[in-house]
C-alpha cells in the first residue's frame, strides 16, 4: 500500500523517511550532531504566508471547518474529553446548527483524576449538547479498565504500533486504538472520528515569534484504521491554525507587550501554569465551563508522568503482579537501552505535555515564522 506523506506525518533523518518516532531516533544513534525533523502537511502549510493574519475572522474559519468535516465523513464522530478544545468544537457545532453522529467519551477507570471527570462533566455536557441540540446524536462511553491494560501492553508492546505516543506513563495512551478494538468494526463505512489536537505552539528566536509542531502530540494518532480529522491542525484548512497563532499574538501585544521568550514558553508549553486559561482564551477556545475544575476544562491539569496518580497506579500493578505492567516496564528498560538519546533524563522545566524522565523527547518541525517580534520596542 502506497503511503501519502501529505496525508499523514512522518519523520525524516538524513533524507530517510520513518514512520515511527523510536526508529527515527535509532537512526540518529549517538551522533549528536544528526537533527531528526518531524514532517506534518508540509505541502499545505507551505502553501500558505504565516507573517499574514488570514482575512477570514476566527468565526468564519471555524464554521468552515465544521462544514468541510460534515461534507467529508458520512458518520461523523467527535472524540470528546470536556476539555478546552474539544468542548469548542462541541459547542461549534451547536451554535452554527451542523450536526454530529456520534460523540466519544473514553473513561480511564483505573485513573482516580481523570475517571470522576466522566460523571461530572463529559457526560453531563454531552447529554446537553443531545438534549438541546442534537437529539439525534449517539453518546459511546468506552471504559479503559484492567482487560484493555493487559491488551495494550503485551509481551511485544515496544514492536506494536501502540508504542507510538510513548509518554512514560503506565496508561494507555494512543485513544484510537482503544477505540478501534472496542468498537470493533462497528462503525459504519465513511467514519470520521474528529481529534482537537492542537493549540499552536509558538516561541520566540532570533527576534521573531515562530511556529513548530511537537510531535509527540500526533503520534498517539497513527497506526489506526479509523479516519481521525485533527479539527485545528488540517491539510485541508490551514489558515485556521495560522490564525490562532496571530490570534496569540494579538493577545500579547494588548495584553503582555513585554513578554519574553522564557515566558513565551511557560506561557506556551506548561499546562499546569497561571498563563494556562489566558492561553485558551487568546487562541479562541473560549470560556471554561468552570475555571475552577482542576481536570480538562479548569484552569489547570495535572501532566507529567511522575503525578502520585500514576504512582499509586504502578504501586498496585506491581502489588497485582499485573502482566501489563512487567510487560511496559519490561519494554521501557529494552527501548532506553538501545536508544537512550530519545529520552528525557530529567522532567523538562516548562512541564510540556506529559514529559517526564521515561518521556521519548519531542521531534520538532520546521519552524515557520509570524511576527517580528521585540519586548523593549513593544512595550
Amino acid at each position: 500500500m502506497l503511503i501519502n506523506n501529505e496525508l499523514i506525518p512522518f519523520w525524516t533523518v538524513n533524507g530517510q523517511v520513518y514512520y515511527n518516532q523510536f526508529n527515527a531516533w535509532m537512526a540518529v544513534g549517538s551522533d549528536d550532531s544528526v537533527k531528526p525533523q518531524f514532517h506534518i502537511y508540509d505541502s499545505a502549510f507551505d502553501s500558505v504566508d504565516w507573517t499574514q493574519d488570514p482575512a477570514q475572522s476566527w468565526d468564519e474559519l471555524v464554521l468552515h471547518r465544521c462544514l468541510q468535516l460534515r461534507h467529508k465523513y458520512q458518520h461523523l464522530c467527535l472524540l470528546y474529553s470536556a476539555g478546552r478544545d474539544s468542548h469548542h468544537i462541541l459547542r461549534s457545532f451547536a451554535n452554527n446548527k451542523i450536526l454530529l453522529d456520534e460523540i466519544i467519551v473514553v473513561d480511564l477507570t483505573l485513573n482516580p483524576l481523570k475517571h470522576p471527570e466522566v460523571d461530572l462533566m463529559m457526560i453531563p455536557l454531552a447529554q446537553d449538547y443531545v438534549k438541546n441540540y442534537n437529539p439525534a446524536c449517539k453518546i459511546s462511553r468506552i471504559n479503559v479498565d484492567f482487560r484493555d491494560y493487559e491488551s495494550y501492553f503485551t509481551e511485544l508492546w515496544s514492536e506494536s504500533p501502540v508504542m507510538a505516543g510513548m509518554n512514560g506513563q503506565y496508561q494507555p495512551s494512543n485513544y484510537l486504538w482503544l477505540i478501534n478494538e472496542h468498537l470493533g468494526g462497528r462503525m459504519p463505512s465513511g467514519t470520521g472520528l474528529i481529534t482537537g489536537v492542537d493549540k499552536p505552539r509558538l516561541s520566540l528566536k532570533d527576534g521573531w515569534i515562530q511556529s513548530v509542531f511537537y510531535d509527540t502530540v500526533f503520534d498517539w494518532s497513527l497506526f489506526t484504521t479509523l479516519a481521525f480529522d485533527h479539527f485545528y491542525v488540517s491539510p485541508d484548512l490551514p489558515e485556521l491554525y495560522v490564525k490562532q497563532c496571530h490570534m496569540i499574538i494579538n493577545w500579547w501585544e494588548e495584553n503582555m507587550p513585554n513578554i519574553d521568550g522564557e515566558t513565551i514558553d511557560k506561557f506556551i508549553n506548561d499546562p499546569r501554569s497561571d498563563h494556562y486559561n489566558n492561553y485558551n482564551l487568546a487562541c479562541g477556545r473560549g470560556p471554561a465551563v468552570d475555571l475552577n475544575f482542576q481536570g480538562q476544562n479548569g484552569r489547570n491539569k495535572y501532566g507529567s508522568g511522575n503525578h502520585a496518580v500514576f504512582q499509586i497506579l504502578q504501586r498496585q500493578a506491581r502489588e497485582n503482579k499485573w502482566c501489563s505492567f512487567n510487560h511496559w516496564t519490561e519494554n521501557y528498560n529494552w527501548i532506553k537501552a538501545r536508544a537512550p538519546q530519545a529520552f528525557n533524563l530529567v522532567e523538562p522545566k516548562s512541564g510540556f505535555k506529559n514529559a517526564n524522565s521515561n518521556s521519548l523527547k519531542s521531534i520538532l518541525s520546521k519552524a515557520r515564522r509570524l511576527r517580528e517580534w521585540n519586548p523593549q520596542i513593544n512595550s
